[in-house]
């Protein structure tokens, strides 16, 4: 309806925490897409590798930020829960990449 504000049955809001690693995972995956596409397209170099070692790394540290942000009381968990699911993602391929050698 036009007007109308929605109703707020809590005052809790998002972990800050929790949106930094959703972010960090996000790019994370974006670095491991990259990575992926170069790889079908042509043969990767050490810089490619190396990206692929950063994106293990930021996994690392927003999986970091989302356990922190699970210790937050008072705070919504939905963005804490995909940011979690997002980084072990990151983490997961990122090794399999790793251990496939491309």
């Amino acid at each position: 309806m036009i007007g109308k504000e929605p109703y707020n049955f809590t005052d809790k809001t998002s972990s800050d925490k929790g949106i930094v690693g959703f972010w960090l995972s996000v790019i994370g995956l974006l670095l491991l897409l990259v990575i992926i596409c170069k790889s079908a397209i042509a043969p990767i170099t050490m810089v490619e590798g190396l990206v692929g070692i950063y994106a293990f790394f930021i996994g690392m540290i927003a999986i970091c930020f989302c356990i922190y942000s699970f210790k937050e009381e008072e705070t919504k968990s939905g963005i804490k829960v995909v940011a979690t699911i997002l980084s072990i993602l990151v983490i997961v391929a990122s090794g399999g990449l790793f251990f496939l050698g491309m």
